[in-house]
């Protein structure tokens, strides 16, 4: 067995060892409902928002807010309390980035001489096809190029994330070459070993067998294949066993920004805020591909600052409200305090912000009638400040 199995099995071996195992006049939120130490129900949070279900702690305190911003605008949420009353902000700095400890962390097998293309980023290309791109806030490896033609590994890439999507309650299982905790922990080891200081999350595991992505491959495109779903058509003949993870991030038991929730909207930048996440994909041969965006250091930590409280905050988010007509129901019913990392010329800093989530719905205006599907909003508050992260707050 190769290297890279090895030492996942030597190290899964000492884990086993070692474990033996209605609208209101006040002005401020009103109808406290409970304050409880407790797992947040699993299907409350997805009838109420698939969005946040991966975004927060198992073990959570939890209070109910209720108000009515307008006629049609409320928060009818369970908040989810953070730990503690105030927060540091950090500056971020991201890991060291030479290409020679990166291939060998991705390759522990071993890598061939590499050559730098830095027009667009750090793109180095590897003599056996394995490829490197180090841009200012992300990683991405993957031991193969489909810069230099097609590629079955790339087809795999992408069926294994669509069996995410269409498959997203499916339980992993053990593969041929290694076992589901065993893999989990060569991810573990990588985040380490590349030093990123926040605590991985595994959102979502999903181990397929060579045929089961073929029986995949033919339930997705199998005779029947519409363009108009916006699907990368796949033409696999054939696949071995892969596993494929993606994960999310906390820092000092807060969230980070995560894929599974709307994304940040801004009125003063064009770029979005990436999310801070990582995917992973495993076959026998190894890691065959790794993105991980804000693999960061701390480099500067500020002084613990008061953060605004659960009613604080929804004060903020009906004065905003205030000011707009809103003729659609909104609900904003997941409510949370995370660390998004905020981007300015010359430094990254990780800040707080409490984050309203709200799902709604409008009927069609065609002859044909009906509600189009629900579609999620996030409106994001400086949890120190009080400001509009929309506006650059």
């Amino acid at each position: 067995m190769r290297k890279f199995l090895q030492s996942a099995v030597f190290i899964t071996s000492i884990l086993v060892c070692l474990s033996g195992c209605g609208k209101v006049e006040q002005d401020i939120p009103v109808t406290i409902i409970k304050e409880t130490e407790a797992s947040v129900p699993s299907d409350t949070l997805a009838a109420e928002s698939e969005t946040a279900a991966t975004t927060v702690p198992n073990e959570v305190n939890t209070r109910h807010l209720f108000q009515q911003l307008d006629d049609n605008v409320q928060v009818d949420a369970e908040v989810i309390l953070p730990e503690k009353e105030a927060y540091s902000t950090y500056t971020l700095k991201m890991v060291d980035c030479d290409p020679d400890r990166l291939f060998a962390i991705f390759s522990p097998e071993g890598y061939g001489s590499y050559t730098l293309d830095d027009r667009r980023s750090l793109r180095y290309f590897e003599s056996s096809g394995k490829k490197l791109v180090v841009r200012d806030d992300s990683i991405s490896y993957s031991a193969y190029n489909i810069d230099l033609g097609d590629n079955p590994m790339q087809d795999v890439d992408t069926l294994m994330y669509y069996y995410t999507q269409e498959h997203p309650q499916t339980e992993p299982h053990d593969l041929s070459f290694m076992t589901v905790a065993a893999m989990e922990q060569v991810c573990d080891d990588v985040f380490s070993q590349l030093g990123i200081a926040f605590e991985p999350k595994l959102e979502r595991c999903v181990t397929l067998t060579g045929q089961e992505i073929m029986d995949f491959q033919n339930e997705l495109f199998g005779g029947s294949y519409d363009p108009e779903m916006g699907r990368t058509p796949t033409g696999l003949t054939s696949a071995t066993d892969t596993c494929y993870l993606e994960f999310s991030f906390t820092y000092d038991g807060l969230p980070l920004l995560g894929s599974e929730e709307p994304g940040v909207a801004s009125a003063v930048s064009m770029m979005p805020t990436p999310s801070v996440t990582a995917t992973i994909m495993i076959n026998a041969d190894g890691i065959q591909k790794c993105d991980v965006y804000y693999p960061c250091t701390i480099a500067a930590e500020s002084q613990p600052q008061a953060v605004l409280t659960p009613d604080e905050a929804v004060a903020a988010l009906k004065d905003k409200y205030s000011l707009e007509i809103h003729t659609s129901s909104e609900v904003f019913s997941n409510v949370w305090l995370e660390y998004i990392p905020i981007a300015t010329e010359d430094s990254v800093t990780l800040t707080p912000y409490w984050c309203f989530v709200s799902r709604s719905a409008w009927e069609n205006s065609d002859e044909t009638g009906g509600v189009n599907p629900e579609y999620a909003n996030a409106q994001r508050f400086n949890a120190i400040t009080g400001k509009d992260l929309t506006y650059g707050g």
